[in-house]
């Protein structure tokens, strides 16, 4: 038998606070912070779990003041969007829940402003999970979805039928090029042309690429992208053997270090923050001077990678934006707008100490 997840734990904790009159109509439940620090949670789960209880109509949320108790039987279900999430590996735990949060705090302000409540749905890194969550979403009447894909190649003859049936829908950082559907994303391909020019402008020639993630994320592919035509317009070379992209991480941390130590790479652009810092970490520990011997940059900036040994330097992408900019397309596909949007936001390269000029070269 499965175990039961952490939200739905919270949702019937207090659930039973309710029928056991603990808590009434009008009271006011503890903050997101309490609740989180109360069962010992995550914030992102005390906030589904408060979403649950949205949906179901037995709590509502006032802007500014907080959580309270209405005591309705459960509300109706068209007034609802779910926000259909991919799920992390435990590499990507953190990284991932951050950037849900940002994205779910960015569409819930601006969808609470229309009286939709938004549900979070986890798709455990699970393609079939993620067509049985949006199934079942349709048939219970959601108003709409924010879809986070699991793979969105894999899906795209499934999104395809979204689309041709009129479903209103939107795809977060994520998407299939060649399916019409709205898109909110970052501009991947930029972010990492902003990478290799600061890495050229420290002086770097010999610079690597790694990513442990499939490139049938088009996040990453893009990412990839955008390294190559830079380093061309730069007149660098991309030889394979400064190119890792495989799922093995044992690889690349010994590939990287027999790089740097043969002088063959200076400098390594990480498809993602979570691969970056696994990479600091793991270098110093086979005695590699970082940033001396080898500068190493990622992408996403999540909230606390500036607080590492190594400062990371990295490519912002404002999840919080993407959130935002996607509760509104999806409020247009609500009301029947049939014309499909493709918006992407321009990242912000922050620069820290785990990149520094090469004097190698």
């Amino acid at each position: 038998m499965a175990a039961t997840p952490k939200y739905e734990k919270v949702k019937r904790a207090i659930l039973r606070e309710l029928d056991e009159k603990v808590l009434q109509a009008g009271d006011q439940l503890e903050s997101e912070e309490e609740l989180a620090d109360q069962h010992q949670v995550s914030r992102i789960t005390i906030k589904r779990a408060l979403n649950e209880l949205v949906r179901e109509g037995r709590v509502k949320r006032i802007r500014g003041k907080g959580s309270f108790v209405t005591g309705n039987s459960p509300s109706n279900r068209a007034r609802t969007v779910e926000l259909v999430y991919q799920g992390y590996d435990q590499l990507n735990q953190k990284l991932g829940d951050t950037i849900i949060f940002n994205m779910l705090k960015g569409a819930q302000g601006v969808l609470e402003k229309h009286d939709y409540a938004i549900v979070l749905k986890d798709a455990e890194n699970d393609v079939g999970n993620e067509q049985a969550i949006i199934d079942q979403a349709i048939r219970n009447n959601s108003a709409g979805l924010l879809i986070d894909s699991t793979n969105p190649y894999k899906l795209a003859g499934f999104y395809q039928r979204l689309s041709d049936n009129h479903v209103p829908f939107v795809l977060l950082d994520r998407y299939v090029p060649w399916v019409d559907t709205n898109v909110v994303a970052s501009n991947n391909v930029l972010g990492a042309m902003k990478v290799v020019e600061h890495l050229v402008g420290l002086n770097h020639r010999r610079i690597g690429f790694a990513s442990y993630l499939s490139p049938e994320m088009t996040s990453i592919e893009e990412r990839f992208v955008g390294f190559t035509n830079a380093c061309k317009r730069s007149g660098l070379e991309t030889p394979s053997d400064r190119v890792w992209i495989t799922s093995d991480l044992e690889k690349i941390v010994d590939s990287l270090c027999a790089a740097v130590k043969a002088k063959r790479i200076s400098a390594v652009f990480c498809a993602n923050d979570s691969l970056a810092v696994y990479l600091l970490r793991e270098l110093l520990k086979k005695g590699i001077r970082l940033p001396e011997e080898l500068s190493v940059v990622g992408f996403d900036d999540v909230l606390d990678i500036s607080l590492h040994p190594i400062p990371l330097t990295t490519v912002h992408q404002a999840s919080l934006e993407i959130g935002q900019e996607a509760a509104k397309l999806l409020l247009d596909a609500m009301r029947g707008e049939k014309q499909t949007r493709h918006i992407l936001l321009s990242p912000t390269l922050i620069a820290r100490a785990s990149s520094v000029r090469n004097g190698g070269d």
